[in-house]
């Protein structure tokens, strides 16, 4: 009965068709919940968008990749991609490198093969807040500006943007992670989202910060957006009609 009950735990622990099965780590040896790892042909230089090769972690750590094809893969967690709050680590190859050229090739040719490995991870990214103040070029705060954060290893450009906006001072928290190189990016629209508009026509301005390290002791981030001269000039009628009505009314 108790041999029954062992290999019972074993088939539910993991996936006895698997050609690839193991456990995922903390640093400090725990297993690790609930994250994504991937496998990625030694050919390619990018994910392959194919659900074989991904993984994720149970709530013991355990994880497993069936079914794949023939090929040499390495296995990672966050191949090319920044960390975030799911998965707060750098990338990284199985065994224990920084760099793919010093992973372990496991390369597939037997579908009846099975490799069981542990994976286990450095210590995961400390997370940190930072604060900044966007205002346009006559120094008046932007309001509602949307933000983009950069990390410099991963991402080429600010060209996107998320959720988080400036406040009615201009003001901004959002969080990154200690020790990472950073870049905020920000987009004001003349647009309240509250029924359809054409976003990019509605682009008042944009605008970066300077490339920053995440300390403890880092600084508030402070950056101007830019405006083209016939947004600012639309813009400086409208507050002149408001003035000029104003004082109308006063009078």
């Amino acid at each position: 009965m108790k041999y029954l009950l062992t290999l019972l735990i074993l088939f539910f622990a993991f996936d006895v068709s698997a050609q690839i099965r193991g456990t995922l780590l903390k640093s400090n040896g725990k297993p690790l919940a609930y994250t994504e790892i991937e496998l990625v042909p030694t050919y390619s230089k990018k994910m392959v968008m194919d659900g074989r090769f991904f993984a994720t972690s149970s709530s013991s750590g355990k994880f497993s990749f069936v079914n794949l094809p023939p090929d040499k893969y390495t296995l990672s967690i966050n191949f090319n991609d920044s960390p975030t709050d799911l998965s707060p680590y750098p990338t990284y190859f199985y065994p224990n490198a920084e760099s793919r050229d010093q992973a372990e090739i496991f390369e597939i040719a037997d579908s009846n093969a099975t490799k069981t490995i542990l994976f286990k991870l450095p210590p995961a990214f400390v997370a940190g807040k930072i604060k900044g103040n966007i205002v346009f070029s006559d120094g008046k705060p932007v309001v509602g500006a949307y933000l983009s954060l950069r990390d410099t290893v991963y991402n080429y450009s600010v060209g996107s943007f998320g959720n988080s906006k400036t406040d009615s001072q201009g003001n901004f928290t959002i969080t990154g992670f200690l020790g990472r190189e950073y870049q905020i990016g920000a987009f004001a629209f003349d647009c309240d989202f509250k029924k359809p508009c054409d976003v990019w026509n509605k682009l008042i301005g944009v605008g970066e910060s300077k490339i920053f390290t995440l300390e403890t002791a880092t600084p508030v981030i402070k950056f101007t957006l830019r405006q083209s001269k016939d947004v600012e000039k639309i813009r400086d009628k409208y507050v002149a009609d408001l003035i000029w009505n104003e004082n109308i009314f006063s009078n």
